[in-house]
């Protein structure tokens, strides 16, 4: 070692963790099922070869962060590990890809690829099919079954962000360690589990790509501000401000000209796609332009006409439809606060500690970012841009609760610059360097893996999807006429991943304590308008209403008493659930 200078050695000292915990996560993965999963999710589930794992990954980069020289190889290797143990893991390790809306996506796939058709009557996603469209043509393009590659779509999608998400660090400040440490919290930040097979995933690939081109390719130079000097005067902060380190772009007006093609084409995708990112869009390229550090003065504007054109028409039957429930949220910040964070903190007391853990994880995560803003102010430097495109996400609270999912958009959308300002807070530039910082780093990350973990994978209890329950999917299929009416407790069962449009699906709406025969009967009757009527109960479904907080024994109650009912008769049974053929009473 002796013989290597100093550079080298550190590099060779980081290839051997970084091969070590590679070797040692591989070694120590094994199957796992439902039954080796507790309420608080994969955490418990995984061996201690992932913990070593991810411990010797960490310190492999953290070496690489040390150099003076930062080893490039090195450092992108470590990335690449990090992200395929993270995201990896599950596509391994179960049998089936996992969470249940993968499902129901394949089932709307599928539906278009057999009756080359959307169906906007049924489902409101259909108003926005670009995405399921391009999966079905891919789909019957390659021959490829998209069941078999699901669980691999979010550690695709991930790495189709990560060149994204360097550019537009890279416009943020010329800083190559801030930009590796960037990208390495922008993986372990990102619990909010939203790069499934889905809508959501590609328009994040779409976000961050429409946030790095803007930014890089248009950014204009950087001027200080009499406001910025005010403010810091008087937080006694360095009055010789430089807004950013970056220069104006140079790039030729032909270069520039198919970017903004470029721009206009994700910003379409997306309108074409997805409800909820174009308005992202509107937001973070109008936010560019009040801070000045974008020359496309009208992209909000273009933006925000091909949204409203595409929701104008495409989406008219679904705007018709749900305008009073739009228009409720509208300016309902509180409200909307309260029912998407008041109403995920219950059930049973491991899933009420996940919850909190992931408010937890996303306070901490902004306070880091925050005390990175303030680093970088004391060495002179104010973020503008990404303060801007950090902050422009929370005003779509004001507009939309999403289903209550809306922290988690906001998150999600926030993520990339918030990622660049907690690197910030650990090295906010790049002569700025010791060993507490490295220590620190380690310390950090090593956090951010468990919660990470805890977060993401919080729910993997009703999550994973057993064979069995497929099984029994494909069973009902077999025997159900379509055009029935399949009702569930819950949304947690495959019943939707073929024929969709040939079934009335249904959840009941009373909870499972206080369901009985007689209340089911009465709402399938209310529903089922003279078809076929069918009950489909799961382990998937149970495990759900376990984790929120079912009380002991509701659902076994529940299945006694649909077996003596004479309304009820079981038309198939296994392990992993039952199917019941409803009996209407004969009219009179």
């Amino acid at each position: 070692m002796r013989q290597f200078a100093a550079g080298d050695r550190t590099a060779a000292i980081g290839w051997l963790l970084l091969g070590g915990g590679v070797a040692v996560w591989l070694v120590t993965l094994r199957r796992i099922t439902s039954a080796d999963l507790t309420d608080v999710g994969l955490v418990g589930a995984l061996p201690w070869g992932h913990w070593i794992g991810v411990a010797l990954v960490t310190a492999a980069f953290a070496v690489a962060c040390e150099a003076r020289h930062i080893p490039t190889r090195l450092a992108v290797s470590c990335i690449v590990a990090i992200a395929v143990i993270l995201y990896g893991t599950p596509a391994i390790i179960e049998a089936l890809p996992r969470f249940n809306t993968v499902y129901v996506h394949l089932g709307l796939i599928e539906a278009i690829t057999r009756n080359e058709r959307f169906f906007p009557e049924l489902d409101a996603r259909f108003s926005w099919p670009l995405f399921f469209a391009a999966a079905a043509m891919i789909s019957q393009l390659s021959q490829v079954d998209l069941m078999a590659v699901a669980a691999w779509v979010p550690l695709a999608t991930i790495f189709a962000v990560l060149p994204a998400m360097w550019i537009l660090v890279n416009a943020f400040a010329n800083d190559r360690r801030l930009s590796f440490v960037a990208l390495w919290f922008l993986l372990l930040g990102n619990w909010v589990g939203q790069d499934y097979l889905s809508p959501q995933g590609m328009n994040f690939i779409l976000y961050v790509w429409f946030l790095a081109l803007v930014a890089w390719f248009f950014r204009r130079a950087p001027s200080s501000r009499d406001w910025v000097m005010r403010v810091l005067g008087k937080m006694r902060l360095p009055r010789s401000v430089v807004v950013d380190l970056t220069k104006p772009s140079s790039n030729v007006a032909g270069a520039r000209v198919g970017m903004l093609l470029i721009v206009v084409a994700l910003a379409t995708i997306s309108a074409a796609s997805h409800q909820l990112t174009p308005f992202a869009m509107i937001g973070a390229s109008l936010a560019l332009v009040i801070v000045g550090r974008t020359s496309l003065k009208s992209l909000p504007i273009l933006v925000a006409l091909i949204t409203i054109l595409w929701v104008s028409f495409a989406g008219q039957e679904f705007l018709l439809g749900n305008l009073s429930s739009l228009l409720h949220d509208v300016g309902n910040a509180g409200g909307t606060t309260g029912s998407a964070i008041g109403s995920r903190v219950r059930g049973s007391p491991g899933h009420v500690f996940v919850v909190l853990e992931r408010i937890l994880f996303s306070g901490a995560f902004w306070g880091l970012a925050f005390l990175g803003i303030l680093r970088r102010l004391r060495v002179g430097i104010w973020d503008v841009a990404a303060v801007a495109l950090a902050v422009v996400p929370f005003g779509i609270i004001g507009l939309q609760s999403y289903g209550g999912e809306i922290f988690l958009r906001v998150f999600l959308f926030a993520l990339p610059p918030m990622a660049f300002l907690a690197a910030a807070a650990i090295f906010p530039v790049s002569y700025d360097r010791s060993r507490l910082q490295t220590v620190f780093l380690v310390l950090l990350s090593a956090g951010m893996a468990v919660g990470f973990v805890i977060g993401r994978y919080g729910n993997e209890r009703a999550d994973i999807v057993e064979p069995g329950e497929l099984a029994l999917t494909d069973q009902v299929y077999r025997t159900v006429p379509q055009g029935s009416l399949v009702a569930t407790v819950d949304y947690n069962s495959p019943i939707a991943y073929r024929f969709y449009e040939e079934y009335h699906h249904f959840e009941l709406a009373e909870t499972v304590e206080v369901l009985t025969p007689e209340i089911v009967a009465k709402e399938l009757d209310a529903t089922r308008e003279g078809h076929p009527a069918y009950l489909f109960l799961t382990n998937g479904q149970e495990r759900l209403e376990d984790l929120q907080g079912m009380p002991s024994g509701a659902w076994q109650r529940l299945t006694d008493a649909l077996g003596g009912s004479a309304r009820f008769h079981v038309e198939v049974t296994s392990d992993s659930g039952t199917l019941y053929r409803y009996i209407p009473v004969a009219a009179p």
